[in-house]
């Protein structure tokens, strides 16, 4: 284990936060996103690369999950419900 810079994390999450909360207000984001956000930020430490890496992975990652459920409710309308857990 390595000790970790508290006063570092906690304002690096407080960034993260203070970012999705203006994207909150703006309706960009749900604020159960914001919370998980921020929740893994914190985890992810001070460590600025790791919390961008992450950050990037999650909304590449985001976007593709995204393009699929737009193909899925395009092309196969009737198993969308099923597949996506939305209504029609």
């Amino acid at each position: 284990p390595t000790p970790v810079d508290w006063l570092q994390a906690v304002l690096v999450t407080a960034a993260v936060f203070a970012a999705g909360y203006g994207m909150w207000m703006m309706r960009w984001m749900g604020g159960g996103d914001v919370k998980l956000i921020t929740a893994c930020v914190l985890w992810a430490g001070a460590n600025l690369i790791r919390v961008v890496d992450f950050l990037l992975f999650m909304a590449v990652f985001g976007g593709v999950l995204a393009v699929f459920a737009l193909i899925v409710r395009k092309l196969l309308p009737w198993a969308a419900p099923k597949l996506l857990g939305s209504p029609k």
